[in-house]
């Protein structure tokens, strides 16, 4: 039996996010057609070629919405602590003034 080896979370983050993200793209591209926003709709039936311009719209929509998602998703830190929570206590330190460099009392919290 094949064994799929346990991906890292960020790995894991990526992916969920890419994809929520792209989902969202295609459905605003939809959204787009089915509306005929600037006449992209009929242009798109008097075209010679629709499925071409279809391709590249629908690529268009999904990186950009996958790249929008995966960035947001990071700022929140969502799936990695949530709103506002420090991901470190020498960023409070820092922020009362004090020094945010890595002090022997810091704990080290490598990577996953």
């Amino acid at each position: 039996m094949l064994r799929v080896p346990e991906l890292p979370k960020l790995v894991v983050f990526i992916i969920r996010w890419t994809a929520i993200g792209a989902a969202g793209g295609l459905a605003a591209m939809v959204a787009v057609l089915a509306l005929n926003i600037g006449g992209l709709r009929v242009l798109l039936e008097h075209s010679s070629s629709p499925w071409i311009v279809l391709y590249i719209l629908g690529n268009s929509f999904a990186v950009s919405g996958a790249t929008l998602s995966v960035g947001i998703a990071v700022w929140v830190r969502e799936d990695f602590g949530g709103r506002g929570e420090p991901p470190n206590p020498r960023l409070e330190r820092w922020k009362a003034g004090g020094s945010a460099l890595i002090l022997p009392e810091d704990e080290d919290r490598p990577l996953p």
